[in-house]
């Protein structure tokens, strides 16, 4: 169980730099998109002061009821859904060596027709860059993945090749300062997710599309969601 929550958290973040490539349809096309300066095309960019990243990584959460320590509460499809985070959930702060301030949580339940759902969220906020410019991620970038198991698969359905029905909300700003944000997927305004300042609460809202290229069923629907995570041993 370990492993595949682990898989789940870094699936997201990792497909993100894969997608450079070909631009999705509600995407500029290249040639409208803001393009890199000349020092980041030199491989030197303004990094954001200690300020900005401040507010970059911590946000006003939306008006959700927030769970006890240890759960989340998701509404979509019209119905509330509560449950224990039972898998991955928590922040990694970004360092000197690595500038990338992460926020991820996990989560499933049973609806009340007997379906197996889950969801996986992640904001990203990346001071490298590489990131920017070439790996496709950009300096923030927020997804929220919906997964649907319809034989109630709680385990199958923590696994995107393994779940019939899938959809996501991926949003992010290229670089530093950009008023607009993109979205490859789905619909929401930009933090769609955001992180209070214990860094163990979270809210997201937005609606969530079917990825045209996955192949599986779709899954469409707007969604509020709340998690509260555990606090680490010694942390």
């Amino acid at each position: 169980m370990e492993r595949r929550s682990l898989l789940l958290a870094s699936a997201l973040l990792v497909a993100s730099c894969d997608r450079e490539a070909k631009p999705s349809a509600n995407e500029a096309s290249p040639s409208k998109q803001a393009q890199p300066s000349a020092d980041a095309k030199g491989g030197k960019a303004e990094v954001p002061s200690k300020e900005t990243w401040a507010k970059l990584t911590t946000q006003s959460l939306h008006d959700i009821h927030l769970p006890e320590p240890g759960h989340f509460r998701i509404e979509i499809e019209g119905k509330t859904y509560d449950g224990e985070m039972s898998l991955a959930c928590g922040h990694q702060e970004a360092s000197e060596e690595v500038p990338l301030d992460r926020f991820s949580a996990q989560g499933t339940w049973t609806t009340e027709d007997g379906k197996a759902m889950a969801f996986s969220m992640i904001r990203a906020v990346d001071g490298r860059e590489v990131a920017w410019t070439r790996m496709g991620a950009g300096h923030e970038s927020e997804r929220v993945a919906m997964y649907v198991h319809d034989d109630g698969d709680l385990d199958s359905v923590q696994m995107r090749e393994r779940a019939t029905a899938y959809g996501e909300l991926w949003l992010k700003r290229i670089r530093p300062g950009d008023e607009a944000s993109v979205a490859e997927y789905g619909s929401g305004e930009m933090p769609s997710i955001r992180v209070g300042e214990d860094r163990l609460r979270a809210t997201a809202a937005g609606t969530v599309k079917p990825d045209p290229n996955d192949g599986k069923a779709g899954f469409s629907g707007a969604f509020r969601l709340a998690v509260h995570c555990k606090p680490r041993p010694g942390g």
